[in-house]
């Protein structure tokens, strides 16, 4: 059971269980009782179940979602079913489709779906010092705080990249969120977002959430604590590494544009006892 969601999870033999135990959703632990809300199996087809040449089926409850699939496929493909199965049923929160970074006590959200280069930047932001929560969902609770959801970094043309042992990353605790960054690469681009209202800013999370249909009075209730705290931006970047260091600059300005009126207003770093200091201009 993993964030109130109760999934069940078979594999053929021994060899293969060793290898999908290693596939748990963060925060996963063993169910109490027999009923869950959804089922998945991993059947082997031929060859010794547990070896990297084997064939295997996949299948979520009475239909077959993969069919004859090598080995290493069908558990990347099982990974992603799992992350999305818990996003789907979690009870205690909702899961946005979002890069998570911490930077000085503050959660920064990039919302966006597959191929909108979040995880580019999100390993970019890893690299300028920034803590990794998250390349693919952000978990919101009832309070609004951003808990993390750390699988290893997927990049495309990587299988994982590193980011912390797997013990390290289990223990993040929750944060609230300080920016959330809509900003989707473009070739050549300039970092020069523009700011966005907290309704604009809420849209571009319920729009990448996936619960929005499902229950958007949890939804709305999640996310209005939120955006009541944190900036936003948006706007096309360039390579990642060049958009990195503008980006945690913003969220660590000690002064920020108050973009719902117009003016600057202090926003003390936590434990700084709510100090007053220069403006500082986070966007043109």
């Amino acid at each position: 059971m993993a964030h109130g969601a109760r999934i069940g999870l078979h594999a053929g033999d021994r060899l293969l269980g060793e290898r999908l135990g290693r596939l748990l959703p963060p925060g996963a632990r063993p169910l109490s009782g027999d009923a869950v809300d959804t089922t998945f199996r991993v059947i082997p087809c031929d060859g010794e179940a547990g070896g990297s040449s084997a064939l295997v089926d996949l299948r979520r409850d009475d239909r077959t979602i993969g069919r004859g699939l090598a080995l290493t496929e069908a558990l990347a493909r099982l990974e992603s079913e799992l992350d999305f199965a818990v996003a789907r049923l979690a009870r205690d929160c909702i899961f946005v489709h979002a890069g998570v970074v911490a930077w000085r006590g503050s959660a920064i959200l990039i919302p966006g779906r597959s191929m909108s280069g979040k995880s580019t930047l999100v390993h970019a932001l890893v690299a300028a010092g920034a803590t990794y929560y998250s390349d693919e969902y952000a978990i919101i609770d009832e309070a609004g705080l951003v808990h993390a959801y750390p699988r290893a970094i997927r990049l495309r043309g990587v299988i994982r990249a590193h980011t912390a042992p797997r013990e390290e990353m289990h223990d993040l605790p929750p944060i609230q969120a300080g920016l959330v960054v809509s900003a989707r690469h473009r070739s050549g681009a300039l970092c020069r977002p523009r700011p966005l209202t907290r309704r604009e800013s809420l849209f571009r999370l319920i729009r990448n959430t996936v619960h929005a249909r499902l229950d958007p009075g949890r939804v709305l209730a999640s996310l209005a604590p939120l955006v009541l705290h944190a900036h936003a931006i948006e706007g096309a970047r360039g390579e990642a590494c060049d958009a990195a260091q503008p980006i945690l600059a913003l969220c660590s300005a000690d002064r920020v544009v108050d973009f719902d009126i117009g003016f600057s207003h202090a926003r003390p770093h936590p434990g700084s006892g709510g100090a007053s200091h220069a403006a500082h201009p986070i966007a043109r």
